[in-house]
């Protein structure tokens, strides 16, 4: 596997350069401050594209969509610096893999990259409340994770129950778990049984 890792920043470029090239599929990981830095036929070289953006930069988003156009095979992840509707709206136009607005944890990097690699969407959940206020349509309220972690919650697993049941991390259903709290406008657990008996 190809790595491309694209941001200004020489901290990140070095950081994800190291943590990519400790997974044995990866075969070469190359580390550019900008899009602008390489020939655009050389971008579908790549299997997987890691590009932080930290300001509006026109020619790198249409450089990103082509390029998915172009090749949709090849996985790309945002890091959104600006966190702005515009790249967002970009993003899911062009079926961009992975859309992150931080990267704190290492661990729950490592495990989007995983899902990402393997064909699966990774989307902010903050992102998802921008796409849900601004009434892009075809979105419920909860994304389709949330559902899942509600519906194990309402059967009254904990977090690390859960986690093992759907394969993801205690720490991202935490998260999860805070996000359905927030959306539905529950307090807690108890409120959450309640809330999903109503429905059934």
């Amino acid at each position: 596997m190809r790595i491309l890792v694209v941001s200004e920043s020489f901290m990140t470029r070095e950081s994800l350069g190291n943590l990519f090239g400790q997974y044995s599929t990866t075969r070469e990981v190359i580390s550019i401050k900008s899009l602008s830095k390489i020939d655009k036929h050389e971008l579908l070289n790549f299997s997987f594209i890691f590009i932080e953006i930290v300001y509006k930069n026109k020619d790198e988003l249409d450089t990103i969509s082509l390029l998915k156009r172009v090749s949709p095979n090849v996985k790309v992840m945002v890091l959104d610096r600006t966190k702005s509707n515009q790249i967002l709206e970009m993003a899911i136009k062009s079926k961009i893999e992975g859309y992150l607005l931080y990267v704190i944890d290492k661990d729950e990097f490592k495990y989007h990259f995983e899902k990402i690699k393997n064909g699966k969407r990774v989307y902010e959940s903050e992102a998802i409340e921008k796409i849900i206020y601004n009434d892009i349509k075809g979105l419920d309220i909860l994304s389709k994770r949330e559902r899942q972690v509600l519906d194990e919650l309402a059967k009254g697993l904990n977090n690390k129950e859960i986690g093992e049941k759907l394969y993801i991390a205690e720490c991202t259903v935490k998260k999860h778990v805070s996000n359905i709290l927030q959306k539905l406008e529950l307090k807690n657990r108890q409120e959450v049984i309640i809330y999903n008996q109503k429905l059934s």
